[in-house]
């Protein structure tokens, strides 16, 4: 299940941690446009599903990555 980080949780994040949490969140931006790219310009053949599944398993990485900044900067902060 998604966790909602919410302005609060956000402000307590230092400069750091922002700027980590925005380049984290503008490559999954880039992962995203590269799959829907990949899906639009080919016909589905095997070379497609296993680059669609390295796409997909970047962006899970990314979305792991961005947890991590906030979930580590919020442990430290209680």
């Amino acid at each position: 299940m998604a966790k909602i980080i919410n302005f609060p949780t956000l402000c307590k994040l230092t400069e750091d941690e922002k700027n980590e949490l925005v380049v984290q969140v503008l490559e999954l931006r880039e992962k995203m446009n590269s799959i829907v790219d990949v899906i639009s310009h080919q016909q589905m053949t095997n070379n497609l599903r296993q680059g669609l599944h390295d796409e997909l398993v970047a962006v899970q990485s990314k979305l792991a990555n961005a947890a991590e900044v906030v979930r580590s900067a919020y442990t430290r902060k209680k």
